[in-house]
């Protein structure tokens, strides 16, 4: 009697487990969450755009750091950590944690980690009807255009299903393979992605 009663108890903890993953997968991005992250974006680009303009190709985000100056490299180290924050949060919305994070990106994780959340942020608007409606691709197919990388599997289970951790945890294992160049490179490329979806290149 006891034994069975102990089945019993595990087969609903078991299960209660398997309901609590499923509830975690659920949790997907919409496109208020997004918000706060393209408010920061906005502002980031509005104020690098003199250092694009001088850029005038994709020089910086492939990692010649030379080619800026110490006022430049100050302004953009500056963005990097407003961008940086807003892409915690979007990755902190889905239920990761800090140690998840760093698990796998390991030590310098600062531009898989706001390269994610541009792509997470990027196909949550792809999926919405509403947002999809008004804006076409535009938001992914930049965000590829800029960023240069292939991860199209994550990318159809996102629109698909909607940005999840777990598609989110695809997106920063496939950041690892992007070449964003230098520190500050991934600056220039997220603004770059915003005058692509302002159709301003």
């Amino acid at each position: 009697m006891i034994y069975i009663l102990l089945l019993i108890c595990l087969f609903t903890f078991s299960c209660s487990n398997n309901d609590f993953d499923k509830d975690i997968e659920k949790n997907t991005l919409s496109i208020s969450d997004c918000q706060n992250f393209l408010n920061t974006t906005n502002n980031v680009i509005e104020n690098i755009t003199p250092i694009l303009e001088k850029a005038q190709t994709r020089t910086f985000s492939d990692g010649n750091e030379n080619s800026l100056n110490s006022t430049d490299s100050i302004i953009l180290a500056q963005e990097k950590e407003k961008l940086l924050c807003s892409s915690k949060e979007i990755l902190y919305t889905l239920g990761f944690t800090d140690n998840e994070i760093l698990e796998i990106t390991g030590e310098q994780s600062d531009n898989e980690i706001i390269t994610t959340a541009l792509l997470c942020i990027c196909v949550t608007h792809d999926k919405d009807i509403l947002t999809k409606g008004i804006t076409g691709n535009v938001y992914l197919d930049c965000a590829l255009e800029a960023l240069g990388i292939g991860m199209m599997d994550a990318i159809r289970t996102g629109i698909s299903q909607g940005v999840s951790k777990a598609v989110a945890k695809q997106f920063l294992k496939n950041a690892l393979k992007a070449t964003c160049g230098s520190s500050v490179g991934i600056v220039i490329t997220v603004g770059l992605w915003g005058l692509c979806v302002g159709g301003v290149i």
